[in-house]
């Protein structure tokens, strides 16, 4: 492998990582290219992240039970203590890793187990929870064996 070829997959691999770590900044490669001076263009850019992601077999890291918390406040009825809720999530979060039970949960499923334990401890009705859970249709499982045991195990963590 070239020098020039290192600092270009260096690059791509800065270029992959905004993106999969920071998802409201919008990063392209033309902005890859600005930061080497045009050395690069961006279809270098492009191809050279393409080889990465093939290498990688497209493994990159999935979403985590903060991001998850996220996304789904997002979806919870208005007027609800979203930051509350938050900070709540990202509490019980290094909770749930140290605890082996939940190696291999998903964190889609840990994050909403999460969430429903700070919906209750902050006073959502009901309706509020149910609305949310009804916009999750077809997205999760909440029905599923799996959901319930870690739901339990949350619980008991609270």
């Amino acid at each position: 492998i070239t020098e020039e070829d290192f600092q270009l997959y260096v690059m791509a691999c800065l270029y992959i990582t905004i993106k999969a770590t920071v998802p409201y900044r919008k990063l392209t490669p033309s902005c890859i290219m600005e930061m080497t001076g045009g050395y690069f263009s961006e279809d270098h850019v492009e191809e050279a992240e393409l080889d990465i992601l093939t290498a990688l077999e497209w493994h990159l890291h999935p979403p985590t039970i903060v991001e998850y918390c996220h996304l789904y406040i997002q979806l919870f009825p208005t007027g609800i203590e979203a930051e509350k809720m938050l900070r709540y999530g990202r509490s019980l979060s290094p909770l749930l890793l140290k605890d082996t039970f939940f190696i291999g949960c998903p964190a889609s499923l840990c994050a909403l187990a999460t969430i429903l334990m700070a919906a209750q401890r902050y006073g959502s009705t009901y309706q509020e929870v149910k609305y949310f859970l009804n916009s999750l249709q077809g997205l999760v499982d909440v029905q599923s064996e799996d959901f319930d045991s870690i739901l339990d195990r949350v619980e008991s963590l609270c």
